[in-house]
């Protein structure tokens, strides 16, 4: 385990000690927790294979700005609504 210093904003430091308060931890804790969070292992990671290629080929889409078109987007929901 490792001590880390760091200097935050205000606005920061006081999100910090409201949450320690109201989860009733230390703000260390609460910051570190966020740290391992914010750094860890993410829902990406955990998928298998086929379901991170669908992602990254539907960000790829979006980046290329192909978007369904509004009536196939209706279209898709009317199914799940009956």
């Amino acid at each position: 385990m490792k001590t880390l210093t760091i200097t935050i904003s205000d606005e920061a430091a006081q999100t910090l000690a409201e949450a320690a308060a109201h989860t009733r931890r230390s703000q260390e804790d609460v910051a570190a927790q966020a740290v391992e969070e914010a750094f860890g292992s993410d829902w990406f990671d955990e998928l298998d294979d086929e379901a991170r290629a669908a992602i990254v080929s539907g960000v790829a889409e979006a980046d290329r700005e192909e978007f369904a078109l509004d009536e196939t987007v209706a279209e898709a929901f009317a199914r799940f609504r009956r």
